[in-house]
């Protein structure tokens, strides 16, 4: 778990961007910006409801049936792929397992759906010197 759950765990295996050594170290020489916009306007309340209930079915069973499948497949798949797969070329965490950077309840869900969000890891290219970088990134890949 990531600091008072304000921040990601980066001791574990998912890494928004990608967890190569290269991608962690791209990660953090450059820093990261990652947007999700919000959809409220287009899903209308009950539209935010049904796809945050599909959103969650993903870690388990998905119902191909469920209402929130048809909004999921027309604003999601983009960015999430079709079974909630993560992208990291995007920075799309995977929505089918258990690691949620905004955690992983129905509320949770629906705001992050809902508004949106937006996220920064600071670049640290000027803060730290090439050795410092390479010893977090090899202690992190391990």
């Amino acid at each position: 778990m990531g600091q008072a759950n304000l921040f990601p765990n980066l001791r574990d295996a998912d890494w928004q961007w990608g967890g190569t050594p290269e991608q962690i170290e791209q990660t953090i020489r450059n820093g990261r910006l990652a947007v999700m916009v919000s959809w409220q306007a287009l899903l209308n309340d009950e539209g935010v409801e049904n796809m945050a209930a599909y959103v969650m079915s993903l870690s388990g069973s998905p119902d191909t049936n469920h209402p929130g499948k048809g909004q999921y497949d027309m604003f999601c798949i983009a960015c999430h792929g079709p079974n909630g797969d993560d992208n990291p070329l995007l920075g799309a965490p995977k929505l089918n397992d258990d690691t949620w950077l905004y955690q992983g309840d129905l509320e949770s869900i629906k705001e992050s759906i809902a508004v949106g969000r937006n996220g920064q890891m600071p670049a640290f290219n000027e803060t730290l010197d090439d050795v410092q970088i390479k010893l977090l990134t090899a202690w992190l890949s391990q």
